[in-house]
């Protein structure tokens, strides 16, 4: 909304209402209609559509040239956690290599 102000942002929203055939109610919810050609265009973060695109789907991603808001992935361990130790373990094997390929080989980002 930055780029237009509040009021103009909302009337894009509203004019693009009518060419809008469905609103999903998760992040990802909208990649899998564009990969199968339900619909034409998908708003979606970049990554969830990194296993429709090696899946062979005809989809691409692309970004504002404007900008766009990101995500960090992180993990994060609570002081005095119940189970800081079993955290601590997955942790230690979560950043290991053989997890990472793991992830690539299943197409999990």
């Amino acid at each position: 909304m930055w780029l237009f102000g509040e009021d103009k942002a909302f009337n894009v929203l509203r004019a693009m209402h009518k060419n809008t055939n469905n609103y999903p109610s998760t992040g990802i919810g909208a990649i899998k209609p564009a990969a199968r050609g339900e619909t034409g265009i998908g708003l979606t973060f970049l990554d969830d559509a990194s296993p429709d695109i090696a899946a062979g789907f005809p989809v691409s991603v692309v970004a504002p040239c404007e900008g766009t808001g990101y995500q960090v992935a992180s993990m994060s361990l609570v002081k005095n956690a119940r189970n800081a130790d079993a955290a601590r373990k997955f942790y230690d094997w979560a950043l290991t290599p053989a997890s990472q390929k793991l992830a690539a080989d299943t197409k999990n980002s």
